[in-house]
């Protein structure tokens, strides 16, 4: 079963977030209790793609890959590490009908060597309104 998180984007802004994978266990002698990876998950050989849509069934608003793209970002595996990047050129691009995309959906899939594939997180995507923009 793929992990629930909220993606909370801002428009214009550069989106970056990492996510620790693999078992472990959580450390109840630190304040706040923190969660310890003691196995990370190894993604040697694994890919990775994203989509944001509006809804199921609509246009894609943005795709990340595990390659890298400098106009819209990329999804990096690395052991025990998932790592989100979304370009503010992308977030700036959160838009339809030129009003901004404020709630939008996503699910991000890992592609296994075996052949498996796993929905590995999904959820809601929101986006505030960038009120400082370019002068023409």
């Amino acid at each position: 079963m793929a992990d629930e998180f909220e993606i909370k984007l801002r428009q214009g802004e550069t989106y970056r977030k990492s996510f620790q994978s693999g078992q472990g266990h959580l450390d109840e002698t630190t304040t706040p209790p923190t969660w310890v990876i003691d196995q990370p998950d190894d993604f040697d050989g694994a890919h990775a793609r994203m989509q944001i849509r509006k809804a199921y069934g609509t246009p894609v608003i943005i795709e990340l890959t595990d390659v890298e793209d400098p106009a819209v970002g990329s999804i990096t595996l690395e052991e025990g590490l998932v790592t989100l990047w979304i370009t503010d050129e992308a977030t700036d691009g959160m838009t339809d009908n030129d009003k901004v995309i404020t709630a939008a959906k996503y699910d991000l899939e890992i592609y296994w060597p075996s052949g498996d594939t796993t929905r590995w997180m999904q959820g809601p995507v929101s986006c505030t309104e960038n009120i400082t923009r370019d002068v023409p």
